[in-house]
């Protein structure tokens, strides 16, 4: 069952049921998998978890840690409980059902202004007691302290779950901020984007403070300001005027059909959690980009259609 889009008015953080997860036994059986498995899964979690390194466009790498597939099953049913009982708020965009970079971006076309912000090492600077923090609101208790530091891993179907949770708080200052300034606000996962019919670059230093305030980090060459007659980007789309793939757009999912498609890449099952979708939904996803690149440009889009065909010996990009 998917999660639910509906966003009530007013509504600035993800809203959930109580699920009356009191106990280690009520999880396991909703989860459908032995206590024994899930004492296992806590109790060694490196043994469950693998690593690949994906290029960034910007430079450096994106670090994908996968579960191994009984974790990653689990993880699966974990997410689709969770999921039917979420509501969640209008300004998110990352890892929902029917929303996505497109929707993300369409509500900032046309504007004077638009501003973006990134959260630097955002998966990273995730810890347990935010996890715990989430898991609170389902009724699940917190286990016993633990020593070392444990962080959300990026490639678990779960992560963009609850990364979107994260950053509630520094969501609801930005929403009331916004509110009464006319500042257009949405997220996806942790790419920040404020819009408006005029120029707010003076809200710089505050948009910063919120981030800091929720115990996160703003990447601060990623902090930019685009008035009309510059090339203004949310999440790889051109908004000036109307959508269209900015050239990082096409890098990206060059990027993400290699990933996906290519040998010794990460593969389909772990592109697909990375990205928070099904392997149905990243293929619907990859097919959808790359229409959408065929509006403006049906050389590029033959060029990435083929691209998963051209498997090399090795992943690289």
């Amino acid at each position: 069952m998917s999660q639910r889009t509906r966003h009530p008015p007013g509504l600035s953080k993800p809203r959930v049921e109580k699920l009356g997860l009191d106990d280690l036994g009520a999880v396991a059986e909703l989860c459908e998998t032995p206590l024994t498995h899930l004492e296992a899964f806590a109790a060694e979690t490196e043994r469950f978890y693998g690593r690949f390194e994906v290029p960034k466009p910007s430079g450096g790498v994106r670090v994908i840690r996968p579960p191994l597939r009984p974790l990653r099953d689990v993880q699966r049913r974990i997410l689709s409980l969770f999921a039917r009982h979420t509501t969640w708020p209008p300004h998110l965009h990352g890892g929902i059902p029917a929303r996505s970079i497109f929707t993300n971006a369409r509500v900032h076309v046309g504007k004077q202004m638009v501003a973006n912000l990134d959260v630097k090492s955002f998966f990273p600077s995730i810890g347990i007691d935010a996890i715990r923090e989430i898991l609170a609101g389902f009724g699940v208790p917190s286990g016993p302290d633990e020593e070392g530091r444990r962080c959300l891993p990026q490639g678990a179907p779960t992560s963009p779950y609850f990364a979107n949770h994260a950053l509630s708080g520094a969501d609801e200052q930005f929403i009331a901020f916004c509110a009464v300034r006319r500042l257009a606000y949405t997220r996806y996962i942790d790419d920040i984007t404020i819009s408006a019919a005029a120029d707010f670059k003076c809200h710089r230093g505050t948009f910063i403070r919120f981030i800091r305030e929720a115990g996160y980090r703003v990447a601060e060459n990623k902090v930019h300001f685009s008035g009309r007659h510059q090339r203004q980007i949310v999440t790889g789309l051109l908004v000036n005027d109307r959508l269209r793939p900015a050239p990082a757009f096409i890098r990206d999912l060059s990027i993400l059909i290699k990933a996906a498609f290519w040998p010794g890449g990460p593969g389909l099952e772990i592109m697909s959690a990375a990205e928070g979708v099904t392997v149905a939904g990243l293929k619907a996803r990859i097919a959808g980009r790359i229409a959408h690149v065929r509006r403006f440009d049906e050389r590029e889009a033959k060029r990435l259609r083929n691209l998963k065909f051209k498997r090399p010996l090795a992943f690289s990009v």
